[in-house]
C-alpha cells in the first residue's frame, strides 16, 4: 500500500528525486533500538488495520520516519497521497472502508490526518521537529551544488563549482527572486496586520522585519540603493525621525524602477535627460584621436546607439532629444569636443543614411524609436493573450483589436507611445485576403500593388458595400465579382483587385494547391491521365507514395511535370500577376517532358584518360565509404524467430507526448504499429521512458514473447540494462514497470539504435498528434512507405 502514491502518473517522481539527492538516511535502515525500518513505519501509518496510540507515539522518536517525504508531498500533491479517500476515488478499496485508521470515525483524507485527526494531529509537531529535510534545504542544495564548464575552442572543459553559488543568468535565479520577494511581502503584510508599523515610533519594526528577512533568506538589503517616500503633507521633522531609525534615502517619488521612469509629467526632456548623460559619459571615456574612423564607427554602432534601446522599446523619446543624440554622435565622428571644434565634411543627414545609399549606416534615432514601438504593438497584435495585452485591451480598446484602437484622452504616456507604433504598422501593413469578412473595403489596407494600400475611389453612393466580402462571389465558383467591381471602383483599381489571388476559407497547403483547388482539379482531369481524386485519398503525399509504387517511370515523369507546371502557374500569379490557363499548363508539361526525354536519349561519348580514371576511382572510394556509413544508419532486420520493436517519442506539441511503436519480424514484415498521445511535461527522457513502457504492454497484448526492443535514447536504455528498479529515483517507476513485466517474455532484450535508423518510429511518434491512440495490425500508415523503402523493408 505504501507504493500507491508512486505509481505511473502519481506525481511524486519529482519529489522523490529531490529527496533522494538531498538525503537518503531514511531509506530501509533499521532502527538501532527498536529494529524497524522507515518503510515499515510508513506502512503502519497508512495501513487499514487499527493501531494503538502508543505505537504511533513511538514513531515520533524515529528520525528516519518515511512520512517526512509525505509531509512535503502533502503540500504539493495532497490529492494523490494513498489516503483511504483517494483509494476509494480510484476504486482500489470499497467506500465502506474509507474511515480513518486511528478509529476516530471520520473519513481519512490528507486534510483530516494532518490537521484535524485527534490521534495524529498532536504527533506532527513532534515529527517535524526531528525531520532533517525541508524545502529550504532542497533549494539550498540546488544552489550550492551548481557546477560550470567553459567552452575552449568549441569543447567543454572540466566542470568546477563556484564558491558563491549560482551566477547571474542561471534559470533558477528568477525563481529564487520571486520566492524571496514573496516572503518579504508577506512579512511586511503580517507586521501591518498586527498594527506594528502604523505609527512613526514603531518604524523600528520595519528594520526588525528586514533583519529577520536577511537572516532567513541570506540576502542582504542594499540600503544605499533603497529609497523611501512620504505623503506630501508629512511634516519635515517626522521624515527626519524615520530617517534616523531607517538609514534610507528620502525621495519625493520613486523616479525609476528597473531602469524605467515611473512618472512622466509634462516635461519629457527632464524625464529622459538621463539618456543624454549616459551617452556623453560613454563618449568621454574614448579618445577619438586614438581611434580610426573604422574604430569610431564600431563605438557608435555597438556602444552608443545601444544605450537608449531599452527605453525606446517602451516610450516615445522627444524629437529634439533624438536630434541631440545624433549631433553628439556626429561630433564624436569628426573628432570635435568642448574645447576643439572640427570641420564636419558631410551633412549630418548623410551620415545617418544606409551604406548602400552613400551614408555610414548610423541609426536615425527617431525612426529607430518608432520601429521599436511598432515591434511592441505588433507583438500585442499577434499575442493578445499576454498579460500586457490583456491589461491594455481591457483599458484602452475593449471592443476592437490594437490596430484599430484610438489613443483616447487622459491616457498614460506608455499607451500614447505604443499608439505611435500602431501608426507605423498601419503605414506599412496590408491585409492578406481570405474570406473578406473582417476587411473594410474603404478604410483598411488591402491592395498590395497600390501605393498606400487603400482605395482611391471616393465612397459615394455605395452604402450597401462596406466589407470586402460584398465584392466577392462564392457560387458556383469562388472569386471576385467582376460586375460589382467595375460598377464600384475606378477602372485601374478594378484591374489591380482582380489580380489579387484568393484562397478564401482554404489554407494554402500542399493538398490544396496540388489537389483540392479548382484550378488543380481541371489540370489533373484535362491531362492525359484523366485523374479525379477519390475522397479516401485526401493526402497529396500519400498519393505520391502510391504513384511511386504502382505507376511506371513514364507516368511518374509526367506527374512531376504537371506538379511543376502548377507550382509555376501559382508563382506567376502571385509575383508576376500573370494568370495562366489550365490548358496552357497541360501543354507546357507535355513539352517539358518531351525535352527531358530527348535530352536523355542522346548518346554522348566521353573519352577517358588517365586523370579521368583516377578521379573516378577516388569518387568510387568516396561512394563506397558513404555506402558503409549509410548501412550503419539503416534499420536492420532481427535474427530468425525474433521480433524487433522500435519506439520513439515526439514533443512537438506543447504539453503533449506523441509516442510511436513499430514491430517487425525477421523478414522485415510489419506485424503491428501503434500511436499514443498523452499529456506530459517537456522532458524528452521521461517521454522516451513512457514509450518504452507502452512497448512492453503492446508486445504482451499482441502475444510477442521473443522480442528485441530498440530506442534512440541511450540514457533510458542504460538505466534498463543497469536494472535500476528504485521507484523513488528519476524514471525509476517506469523502469520498474517494464522490468517487472520482462519475466513474462521467453526472451526480452533492450538495445540502443541510431536516430537516423529509427526514422519509422519517429514518423509514427510525430503522427500521434494527429492520429492518436491508433493500432495497426500487419500494416502501417501509408506515410511510412518511403521510410520503409529506404530501409529496404519493403
Amino acid at each position: 500500500m505504501c507504493s500507491l502514491g508512486w505509481e505511473v502518473g502519481g506525481g511524486c517522481l519529482g519529489v522523490a528525486e529531490t529527496t533522494a539527492q538531498v538525503t537518503n538516511s531514511w531509506q530501509c535502515q533499521l532502527d538501532p533500538v527498536r529494529g524497524y525500518t522507515a518503510q515499515g513505519a510508513y506502512q503502519l501509518l497508512t495501513s487499514q488495520q487499527h493501531i494503538t496510540l502508543a505505537a504511533t507515539e513511538e514513531l515520533t522518536w524515529h528520525k528516519q520516519v518515511a512520512l517526512k517525504i509525505s509531509i512535503l508531498a502533502w503540500r504539493l500533491l495532497r490529492d494523490r497521497l494513498p489516503t483511504k479517500s483517494n483509494l476509494v476515488a480510484i476504486g482500489i478499496i470499497t467506500p465502506r472502508a474509507h474511515l480513518c485508521v486511528s478509529g476516530c470515525g471520520c473519513a481519512e483524507s490528507a486534510e483530516h490526518i494532518f490537521l484535524s485527526c485527534s490521534t495524529f494531529s498532536s504527533l506532527w509537531p513532534l515529527v517535524r521537529s526531528w525531520i532533517d529535510f525541508s524545502l529550504v534545504q532542497t533549494i539550498m542544495y540546488c544552489v550550492t551544488t551548481v557546477s560550470f564548464s567553459i567552452l575552449v575552442n568549441g569543447q567543454a572543459s572540466n566542470s568546477f563549482r563556484p564558491e558563491r553559488g549560482i551566477r547571474q543568468g542561471d534559470p533558477l535565479s528568477t525563481y529564487l527572486f520571486i520566492i524571496c520577494a514573496n516572503v518579504l511581502s508577506r512579512m511586511l503584510t503580517a507586521a501591518q496586520d498586527q498594527s506594528l508599523i502604523n505609527e512613526r515610533k514603531e518604524a523600528c519594526q520595519l528594520m526588525t522585519v528586514f533583519d529577520e528577512y536577511q537572516r532567513i533568506s541570506g540576502q542582504k538589503i542594499n540600503m544605499d540603493k533603497s529609497e523611501m517616500t512620504f505623503n506630501p503633507h508629512t511634516y519635515h521633522h517626522i521624515k527626519e525621525e524615520f530617517q534616523a531609525i531607517m538609514p534610507l534615502q528620502v525621495s519625493s517619488n520613486i523616479s525609476k524602477y528597473l531602469g524605467m521612469p515611473t512618472h512622466i509629467g509634462r516635461s519629457k526632456q527632464e524625464v529622459f535627460n538621463f539618456i543624454m548623460d549616459k551617452v556623453r559619459n560613454k563618449l568621454k571615456g574614448w579618445k577619438e584621436k586614438h581611434l580610426s574612423f573604422a574604430g569610431r564607427g564600431v563605438v557608435i554602432s555597438v556602444v552608443v546607439q545601444a544605450i537608449p534601446t531599452y527605453i525606446m522599446s517602451c516610450f516615445l523619446i522627444p524629437k529634439h532629444m533624438c536630434q541631440h543624440i545624433e549631433k553628439t554622435i556626429c561630433k564624436f565622428w569628426w573628432g570635435s569636443n568642448e574645447s576643439n571644434h572640427k570641420i564636419h565634411w558631410k551633412a549630418m543627414k548623410d551620415l545617418f543614411k544606409p551604406k548602400f545609399d552613400g551614408g555610414m549606416g548610423f541609426r536615425n534615432m527617431q525612426w529607430f524609436n518608432l520601429a521599436m514601438l511598432a515591434k511592441k504593438a505588433w507583438r500585442l497584435q499577434t499575442n493578445p493573450t499576454s498579460l500586457l495585452g490583456k491589461c491594455l485591451k481591457a483599458r484602452y480598446y475593449p471592443n476592437s483589436d490594437i490596430i484599430h484602437a484610438q489613443q483616447g484622452r487622459n491616457t498614460s504616456y506608455a499607451w500614447q507611445s505604443i499608439h505611435h507604433g500602431i501608426w507605423v504598422i498601419n503605414k506599412g501593413s496590408c491585409w492578406k485576403i481570405c474570406d473578406g469578412q473582417k476587411v473594410n473595403l474603404w478604410e483598411d489596407n488591402w491592395i498590395p500593388q497600390q501605393n498606400g494600400y487603400k482605395l482611391i475611389t471616393p465612397h459615394n453612393g455605395h452604402d450597401n458595400i462596406s466589407k470586402l466580402r460584398d465584392i466577392m462571389v462564392f457560387e458556383p465558383s469562388k472569386g471576385w465579382n467582376h460586375t460589382i467591381i467595375d460598377q464600384t471602383v475606378l477602372p485601374f483599381e478594378g484591374e489591380l483587385i482582380k489580380q489579387i489571388p484568393l484562397i478564401l476559407e482554404k489554407t494554402e497547403t500542399m493538398n490544396h494547391v496540388f489537389m483540392d483547388c479548382q484550378y488543380a482539379t481541371k489540370i489533373w482531369f484535362g491531362s492525359k491521365l484523366g485523374v479525379r481524386f477519390a475522397t479516401s485519398h485526401r493526402d497529396f503525399a500519400e498519393r505520391l507514395v502510391y504513384s511511386v509504387i504502382y505507376l511506371n517511370n513514364n507516368d511518374l515523369r509526367y506527374i512531376a511535370a504537371i506538379i511543376y507546371g502548377m507550382w509555376y502557374a501559382r508563382n506567376q500569379l502571385i509575383f508576376e500577376f500573370n494568370d495562366i490557363e489550365d490548358n496552357t499548363i497541360i501543354n507546357l508539361a507535355s513539352k517539358w517532358l518531351n525535352e527531358y526525354q530527348n535530352t536523355n536519349t542522346k548518346d554522348t561519348k566521353v573519352s577517358i584518360d588517365s586523370s579521368t580514371y583516377v578521379a573516378r576511382r577516388q569518387t568510387s572510394d568516396r561512394n563506397r565509404q558513404h555506402h558503409n556509413a549509410n548501412q550503419t544508419n539503416r534499420w536492420k532486420k532481427p535474427i530468425q524467430g525474433m521480433i524487433k520493436i522500435n519506439c520513439d517519442a515526439n514533443l512537438a506539441v506543447e504539453g503533449r507526448w506523441g509516442l510511436g511503436v513499430l514491430c517487425h519480424d525477421s523478414e522485415g514484415e510489419i506485424l503491428a504499429a501503434a500511436t499514443w498521445e498523452i499529456p506530459g511535461a517537456a522532458d524528452p527522457i521521461l517521454a522516451e521512458a513512457c514509450a518504452l513502457y507502452n512497448v512492453v504492454k503492446l508486445a504482451l497484448d499482441c502475444g510477442f514473447f521473443e522480442v528485441l526492443i530498440e530506442s534512440d535514447c541511450s540514457k533510458v536504455i542504460d538505466l534498463v540494462k543497469e536494472d535500476c528498479r528504485n521507484p523513488k529515483l528519476y524514471l525509476g517507476d517506469f523502469i520498474r514497470g517494464f522490468l517487472c513485466n520482462k519475466s513474462k517474455f521467453r526472451y526480452c532484450n533492450f538495445g540502443h539504435i541510431r536516430r537516423k535508423a529509427n526514422k519509422a518510429a519517429h514518423a509514427l511518434a510525430s503522427l500521434a498528434h494527429s492520429e492518436h491512440n491508433r493500432v495497426w495490425l500487419e500494416e502501417a500508415h501509408p506515410t511510412l512507405v518511403p521510410i520503409l523503402l529506404m530501409d529496404s523493408v519493403l
